[in-house]
C-alpha cells in the first residue's frame, strides 16, 4: 500500500509547461479569433523556451533571460510583451486552479510600449480621400488631415475650443491621466 506524501502531491500539481499550455488552450474559450491566433503565435516561442520545464522551475530570472533572447532575436517589444502577458495569464490560471502557489511574473517588468504610429497620406491619397467624401464629411476629413486630431477629439470639438485670434484649437484630451491639465493646443 502506497502512502502519498506532501511532496508527491506537490509534484502532481507541478505540471510541465507543455501540459499547462495545452490545458489553458482547451479550457479558455476564445471569443475572438484574433485572440486565439495571438495566443497560438505566442505559444510557439514560449514552448521553445520553457517546454518540459516544471512550473516551479520557471523563475523570474528565466523569464528575464527569455526577454533578452527574444530582444536579441530582433522581436518587437510589443511582441515580447504579448508573449509575457500570455505567460502571466497562464500562471494566474494555475494559481486559480491550485496548480501553483505563486507567479514569478510579479517580479518581471514588461517593456514600455510606444503606441505612436505616424503615417502621413501622400498628396495622391489625400486627393482621393477628399474626392470620395460627400460635401458634409469633406470638412471633417480635411480638419483631421490638417490638424491630426483623433476621431473622438474631432467629434467633441466646440466653437469655444477654436481660437481664431491665436490660430489654435484647444483639445480636451479623452486621456486626462496622460496630461496634467487634460488639454493640448494645436496650431491651425
Amino acid at each position: 500500500m502506497e502512502t502519498r506524501t506532501r511532496k508527491d502531491e506537490e509534484r502532481k500539481k507541478d505540471n510541465t509547461w507543455k501540459n499547462r499550455d495545452k490545458e489553458k488552450m482547451m479550457k479558455d474559450g476564445h471569443s475572438r479569433p484574433r485572440s486565439y491566433e495571438r495566443h497560438a503565435t505566442s505559444s510557439i516561442a514560449l514552448k521553445a523556451a520553457f517546454n518540459g520545464e516544471r512550473l516551479s522551475q520557471i523563475s523570474a530570472f528565466a523569464i528575464d533571460k527569455y526577454k533578452l533572447e527574444r530582444k536579441a532575436a530582433k522581436k518587437a517589444e510589443a511582441t515580447i510583451n504579448r508573449e509575457l502577458t500570455m505567460l502571466k495569464h497562464l500562471f494566474s490560471k494555475c494559481i486559480t486552479w491550485k496548480f501553483a502557489k505563486s507567479t514569478p511574473m510579479k517580479d518581471v517588468k514588461l517593456y514600455k510600449e510606444s503606441n505612436n504610429r505616424v503615417r502621413y497620406l501622400t498628396d495622391k491619397e489625400a486627393r482621393r480621400l477628399l474626392t470620395a467624401c460627400n460635401k458634409d464629411f469633406r470638412v471633417v476629413a480635411l480638419a483631421a488631415m490638417l490638424t491630426g486630431l483623433r476621431h473622438n477629439e474631432l467629434c467633441s470639438l466646440r466653437w469655444s475650443n477654436v481660437d481664431f485670434k491665436n490660430d489654435s484649437i484647444t483639445v480636451e484630451s479623452a486621456l486626462k491621466m496622460v496630461r496634467l491639465d487634460g488639454c493640448r493646443c494645436i496650431r491651425i
